[in-house]
């Protein structure tokens, strides 16, 4: 018999981090934009927890009955889920949902002391 665990707040980071720009940016509605972005980085934890489940039944328990193809696809997809959309999905999410700020943040980063204005 099989037993597999996985500690799915590995995967669920992302959600604090997210928080932290909204509150940060001084999002209005923050309640509502804190549910919508919740629900919009709820896949990326499941695809997460999924491959970390794949990944055990795979590749830890050493079942030979799979190809090297889909045992280097299960690696993949378990690194991308717990290395890359962890923090890269909260931080698009953020940018989807507060274009106006980033485009001023990058209106007056551009025209600061580094940058010269140009007329």
């Amino acid at each position: 018999m099989l037993s597999f665990e996985t500690d799915s707040l590995k995967y669920g980071y992302g959600l604090p981090l997210f928080l932290a720009l909204l509150v940060a940016a001084r999002t209005p509605r923050l309640a509502l934009r804190a549910a919508t972005g919740w629900a919009l980085l709820l896949p990326a934890q499941v695809w997460g927890v999924c491959f970390d489940w794949l990944k055990q039944a795979v590749i830890d328990s050493d079942a030979g009955a799979f190809a090297p193809l889909a045992r280097e696809a299960v690696a993949l997809g378990y690194q991308f889920g717990y290395l890359v959309l962890p923090t890269l999905v909260p931080v698009l999410v953020w940018a989807a949902m507060n274009r106006r700020a980033l485009a001023a943040f990058m209106r007056v980063s551009g025209s600061g002391a580094g940058g010269q204005a140009q007329d």
